[in-house]
């Protein structure tokens, strides 16, 4: 299988966790010491304040509050690039916010870094 479809594979399960709330799915294919990295979001259907976290625990506890209180789900997405660093807009329809996600793999396929981009169109 061509490395960029085993990319798009692991982008896909690793959203149909995320939608799920299965944050410790995610554990499989996003290494321990893994970053985040988003900016500040004020919108008025969703707010979150910009971090930079350093680890999976952290990134899965923001995750966790976000969704907790916003219906934080990605309802649609397309491929910008695929490739080692790889970019994916995000759309959540149900809070209006389109976000672009730079998307940084190993050579194992494993995610080691995730940085946002707020997309205003």
């Amino acid at each position: 299988m061509p490395f960029e479809s085993v990319l798009k594979k692991i982008f896909e399960s690793g959203l149909e966790s995320f939608n799920k709330a299965d944050y410790e799915q995610l554990s499989e294919i996003i290494i321990k010491h893994a970053q985040l990295i988003s900016p500040a979001i004020d919108l008025p259907k969703i707010k979150a304040p910009a971090v930079h976290l350093k680890n999976f625990k952290d990134i899965v506890e923001y995750w966790a509050a976000t969704n907790e209180k916003f219906e934080n789900r990605i309802t649609k997405f397309e491929y910008l690039e695929i490739g080692k660093i790889s970019k994916v807009r995000c759309y959540y329809e149900k809070v209006n916010l389109i976000l672009d996600a730079e998307i940084f793999f190993d050579t194992y396929g494993k995610i080691t870094k995730m940085v946002n981009h707020l997309v205003k169109e």
